[in-house]
């Protein structure tokens, strides 16, 4: 995913304010050196156990934290596209894909559209 970090919140904690073509959140920053400005390839992942989801049968396909304050959840929508037996799904929102680990029994199948919330999201940086 290709993200524009447009505010450093907390250089010590590495939280930064990014965009992408999916929408705006905040995250930590999980790469070596110090969160920088500017436009980034990256992973995304969540650090935690989805406990619930929702159906989403036209899912937005975005990402939405409403805001840089860390009590409000982040909103994620998107379309899976594999589910593995370990509880462990890929969602595409747009054109990239994130890996998320649900709690529970309760699984979405290939091609559902699903939203969900979470606490926390790891930003990691790649090279290309």
């Amino acid at each position: 995913m290709r993200i524009t970090i447009t505010k450093i919140l907390d250089i010590e904690a590495k939280k930064v304010e990014f965009t992408c073509a999916a929408g705006s959140s905040w995250g930590r920053w999980r790469g070596e050196e110090a969160p920088e400005l500017g436009v980034f390839d990256v992973e995304l992942e969540i650090g935690e156990e989805v406990e619930q989801w929702f159906p989403a049968p036209s899912p937005a396909e975005e990402i939405d934290a409403g805001g840089p304050d860390a009590a409000r959840s982040i909103a994620l929508s998107g379309v899976v596209e594999r589910v593995d037996d370990d509880s462990v799904l890929t969602l595409r929102i747009q054109k990239d894909l994130v890996t998320i680990e649900l709690a529970g029994r309760d699984r979405p199948s290939q091609g559902d559209g699903i939203s969900l919330k979470v606490k926390n999201l790891d930003i990691y940086p790649y090279w290309l």
